[in-house]
C-alpha cells in the first residue's frame, strides 16, 4: 500500500509539473524558481546533503553542518551550476567581450553573454546543470574543476567533508555525488558540444560507473525531461 500510495504521488507530481511549467526556462531566473518546485519533495542539498525548508534556509542539524566563515551563505541554499558557468561560457565571444553597432557600450563575461547569447542563456538555464547547495560550500567552490585529490587537505564543515587545492583550483566532493556531477559534465559535453579533455572524460565516466543514479537522480531526471523535452537528459542517467 505504501508502494502504491507513493507511485500514485509520483504520477500526479508529474502531471502537474507538465501542467505548470510547460516550457523550458527561457533565463537562468526562470530556471531557479522552476528548479525550487522540480525539488519541492527533495530538499536536500548537493554535497552535504543538508535540508532546507520552503524559504530555502538550511537546517545545520539535518546533516551536522558547522559552518567556517560565510555565515550568511552558510543560512541558505545557493542554485549552484555543477558545471560553472565560467566553464560553458569562456570560450564564447561575448565573454571575451562584444561592443555596439558603434563600437560603445562595450561588455564582457557572465553578465554581457545574458545580454547577447541566447545560446549561453540556453546552458546557463539548464536544469540538467543547477542544483541547491549550501551557500558556502558553493562559495568554496566558485569555478574551480572537480578532480580526485589524494594529497591535499580535508575541510570539516562538520561532518560534511570536502577536499580543496585552491592553488590548483580544483575540489574533490564526497564520494555520494561524485556520480551526480560526473552525469551532469558528461551530459553537458553531450548536450552542447561543450569540450572535456581527455582525462576528464575518463574520470566522469568512472565516477559515472562507480557511482550509479539512486532514486531521487531517476526521479529529476523524469521531471527536468518533462519540463525540458529533452531525449540527451536520459542517456546519461539510464
Amino acid at each position: 500500500m505504501k508502494l502504491l500510495h507513493s507511485v500514485i504521488f509520483l504520477i500526479l507530481g508529474l502531471l502537474l509539473i507538465e501542467l505548470t511549467y510547460a516550457e523550458p526556462p527561457k533565463d537562468f531566473s526562470e530556471a531557479k524558481k522552476i528548479a525550487r518546485y522540480l525539488f519541492r519533495d527533495h530538499p536536500v542539498t548537493l554535497y552535504c546533503g543538508c535540508a532546507y525548508d520552503e524559504s530555502g534556509t538550511i537546517n545545520w542539524q539535518s546533516c551536522g553542518y558547522q559552518p567556517k566563515k560565510h555565515l550568511q551563505r552558510a543560512r541558505r541554499i545557493e542554485w549552484e551550476h555543477i558545471v560553472p558557468a565560467h566553464r560553458f561560457g569562456k570560450h564564447l565571444a561575448c565573454w571575451k567581450g562584444v561592443c555596439d553597432a558603434q563600437g560603445q557600450n562595450c561588455c564582457r563575461g557572465r553578465a554581457c553573454c545574458q545580454k547577447y547569447d541566447e545560446h549561453f542563456r540556453r546552458m546557463e538555464s539548464e536544469l540538467n546543470n543547477l542544483y541547491p547547495a549550501i551557500g558556502e560550500i558553493n562559495a568554496l567552490r566558485t569555478n574551480y574543476e572537480f578532480e580526485n585529490l589524494d594529497q591535499a587537505p580535508i575541510l570539516a564543515f562538520g561532518r560534511c567533508l570536502i577536499k580543496v587545492d585552491h592553488r590548483a583550483r580544483k575540489m574533490e566532493p564526497p564520494s555520494t555525488v561524485k556520480g551526480l556531477i560526473a552525469r551532469a559534465y558528461l551530459y553537458m559535453s553531450q548536450q552542447y558540444q561543450m569540450p572535456l579533455s581527455q582525462t576528464e572524460q575518463a574520470q566522469y565516466e568512472r565516477w559515472d560507473k562507480e557511482h550509479p543514479p539512486e532514486a531521487w537522480e531517476k526521479t529529476w531526471n523524469e521531471r527536468v525531461m518533462i519540463v525540458q523535452g529533452d531525449e540527451g537528459a536520459s542517456k546519461k542517467r539510464n
